[in-house]
């Protein structure tokens, strides 16, 4: 087997992986109107837990309602250490601020 027919090969698979992709894509972009926007999931959020209150508002307890999942309180971007936020995107999307939401490059890897 000669090693440029094997680059050919791999070159190809790559452009039939994006071709697929961008098929899928198109054929589903009808579904992405069908997205919430962050309102809506906002509204629809029941958290995990039930909280007990005082006469001031103040929470006294929190009882786990819901054992399947945890769902804890909002927390604004704001709020949210700027160290944890670049290791959430180091980890997930290296080039995040380098593509406009879709890393072609990643999918053609």
């Amino acid at each position: 087997m000669n090693l440029a027919g094997a680059s050919d090969r791999v070159k190809l698979v790559r452009w039939l992986r994006s071709l697929a992709l961008t098929v899928c894509m198109l054929l589903t972009w009808p579904a992405a109107a069908a997205i919430p926007d962050f309102a809506e999931v906002q509204k629809e959020y029941l958290p995990s837990d039930a909280l007990l209150l005082d006469r001031n508002g103040e929470v006294i307890h929190r009882l786990r309602i819901n054992q399947q999942v945890r769902r804890l309180d909002w927390v604004k971007l704001g709020n949210i250490s700027p160290t944890l936020v670049a290791a959430l995107i180091q980890a997930e999307d290296k080039r995040f601020y380098a593509h406009a939401g879709v890393d072609w490059a990643a999918l053609a890897e």
